[in-house]
């Protein structure tokens, strides 16, 4: 899908409605496929007993048949709002739930862990009253037509009985007459428990629907000419962006990174840096003007082209459930000497691989919780210079290192560095003092430009944020 509307919606919300509504919708595929071919054969077989003795039991079986089916749908519509608003409490349970596993300490600290949980109880009683009104939709939708059959079989008793008496019907006649009705009830019968269950799935499903419909496809991956790399210049001119249409966070915005040098991106939180970059990449497209590398748009070559030719190391590096191994050579299409793997650990500072269980083959699990954040960035920063790439775009490259270690990668990365364009966002200065140029950035718009030693002497932002 398109990244501008992923940045939008958090990433657990997605996974929720790709994988609740391919669940459901394979589920209730694959069980419509088979209920259908058996009500299909059920109602055949009604209509043809029934049609056989007589075309007022054809008219009186199609009456009750739409009759059940204007109940089941005016009851299932009400009940529809019901189940809607029932996965929201859910969701909204299951997220607070996971605020106070998550945020324990806090809660504890704060002396909040009563609000917390009355607030989770206001959800579970809420929901125990949607479960109460739906339980009775549901007697409705299961009983009002075996009701309606058994007032029937209970006025043809009443009326004909007394014509077996009198000898008018033969009581085969009358058996068989009631063997239709039975037949009759077990195919209205199933037919409701068919419809029950296809249409109780129906939220999840509609929420792939609408997630499929209105969700832009990303463009332009593999489409459109292949990137040809040259000097890893990038010029954005005029440029506008908004996360959302009632509000840009870019207006206008130009800006020129030279290539085969170090850019640095500094200043407050809300400058918007890392957005910036994400529109250097690729990774979102803007509503005005285009990023130009090399004296090409991104809007009209092809991304997977230029992503070979792409280092980004984000905040949260990408560290994923797999191996060691696995994690640091995830971009590398060719068989690495050890070597190379060996160097790269070194220069990265990445040498307690070798303190963990299985080395470099050891699992790092789900949620990483076999490293600690500063050897997750460590590994991130090793599969970059594995990797090896033109462009560099390192935000917060060294947050969560100490001094020492800053030191040490910040040397083994500038020698990466050389004929690299390299783009890097920082709050500690000591990471950019070297760089070719610094942009001092406020809000979205740059205050000032220059090297280190020509930003400290004007004794402006830089300098006293120095």
């Amino acid at each position: 899908m398109n990244n501008n509307d992923v940045e939008k919606v958090w990433i657990w919300k997605i996974i929720a409605i790709l994988e609740n509504g391919r669940f459901r919708w394979s589920e209730s595929l694959a069980d419509s496929i088979e209920k259908w071919t058996s009500l299909f054969i059920l109602l055949s077989y009604v209509f043809y007993v029934t049609f056989s003795h007589g075309i007022y039991y054809t008219i009186w079986f199609l009456v009750l048949l739409f009759l059940s089916v204007s109940i089941l749908v005016v009851v299932n519509n009400y009940q529809f709002r019901y189940r809607r608003r029932r996965s929201e409490i859910r969701n909204n349970r299951l997220r607070l739930i996971t605020k106070i596993l998550m945020s324990k300490n806090e809660i504890l600290q704060t002396d909040r862990i009563n609000s917390e949980i009355e607030k989770i109880e206001i959800y579970s009683n809420e929901m125990s009253w949607i479960n109460l009104d739906m339980s009775n939709g549901r007697t409705i939708q299961n009983r009002i037509m075996p009701f309606f059959i058994s007032i029937s079989l209970f006025v043809f008793v009443s009326f004909f009985w007394k014509s077996v008496v009198s000898g008018e019907m033969s009581l085969s006649q009358f058996v068989w007459i009631t063997s239709i009705f039975l037949v009759v009830n077990s195919a209205i019968s199933n037919f409701i428990v068919f419809y029950l269950n296809l249409t109780k799935e129906f939220i999840d499903i509609e929420k792939l629907w609408d997630f499929f419909e209105n969700t832009p496809q990303l463009q332009g991956y593999n489409e459109w000419k292949e990137f040809k790399y040259k000097s890893g210049n990038i010029e954005i001119k005029n440029l506008t962006y908004g996360y959302f249409e009632w509000k840009n966070v870019f207006e206008n915005f130009s800006i020129n990174i030279e290539g085969w040098k170090i850019t640095a991106l500094v200043w407050n939180s809300w400058s918007w840096k890392t957005t910036l970059v994400k529109l250097i990449s690729g990774y979102i497209k803007s509503s005005s003007w285009d990023v130009i590398v090399d004296w090409q748009k991104l809007s009209e070559i092809s991304l997977k082209s230029f992503y070979k030719n792409i280092g980004y190391l984000t905040q949260e590096p990408s560290v994923f459930d797999g191996s060691v191994l696995e994690n640091l050579t995830y971009a590398i299409n060719r068989k690495l000497k050890k070597w190379e793997l060996e160097e790269v650990i070194k220069q990265s500072n990445c040498e307690f691989i070798y303190d963990l269980q299985d080395s470099l083959e050891t699992q790092i699990w789900e949620k990483w919780v076999r490293l600690s954040w500063w050897q997750k960035q460590r590994l991130a920063i090793a599969k970059i210079m594995l990797k090896n790439p033109k462009i560099i775009i390192l935000d917060e490259p060294t947050s969560a290192l100490d001094s020492f270690s800053e030191e040490q990668i910040t040397k083994a990365m500038n020698n990466l560095f050389i004929w690299r364009t390299v783009i890097v966002i920082a709050h500690r200065l000591q990471t950019v003092r070297h760089a070719d140029n610094i942009f001092v950035m406020e809000n979205w718009k740059i205050m000032e430009s220059w090297k280190h030693e020509e930003l400290i002497k004007t004794w402006w932002i830089y300098a006293k944020m120095l």
